[in-house]
């Protein structure tokens, strides 16, 4: 009579293979987890910039947007008005006139790992701020 059930061959390979396809699968994961953390901060960010504009124009007052590591605040020159803190370093300085125009100046990620996310940073022109990619150097607009 046969009985039924696995081998340990059967049970050995069918581990041999999940442990294969863990290993590939693991660091890919992890790469897309951090492009995305990266993006979704940058995303943060130029909402923070939009919501300094409107402050700075309603207000009539100039203000800076000031990324340092994790943490971006609204300055007025004195204080910092409001903060928030992100997943990710980031690292620059936006100013916006009491008449809400920008500097022309970029807010980039500087966290050194050699990954490429659809945004890393958020540049400004006059009138505009947009949200681009960080080559190292420069921030070019989407």
């Amino acid at each position: 009579m046969k009985e039924k059930g696995l081998t340990l061959i059967e049970v050995l390979v069918v581990i041999g293979i999940i442990s294969l396809l863990l290993g590939i699968a693991i660091p890919t994961f992890n790469n897309w987890r951090v492009k995305a953390s990266i993006e979704a901060d940058t995303k943060t960010i130029y909402a923070f910039v939009q919501k300094a504009r409107a402050v700075a124009f309603t207000q009539k007052r100039e203000l800076r947007v000031i990324a340092n590591g994790r943490r971006v605040c609204i300055n007025d020159g004195g204080a910092d008005i409001d903060c928030i803190n992100l997943s990710n370093p980031f690292q620059g300085e936006i100013r916006i006139s009491d008449r809400g125009t920008f500097s022309n100046s970029s807010i980039s990620y500087n966290g050194g790992r050699r990954i490429s996310p659809a945004y890393s940073c958020v540049v400004t022109s006059v009138t505009r701020a947009r949200m681009g990619v960080y080559d190292g150097a420069t921030c070019s607009a989407r």
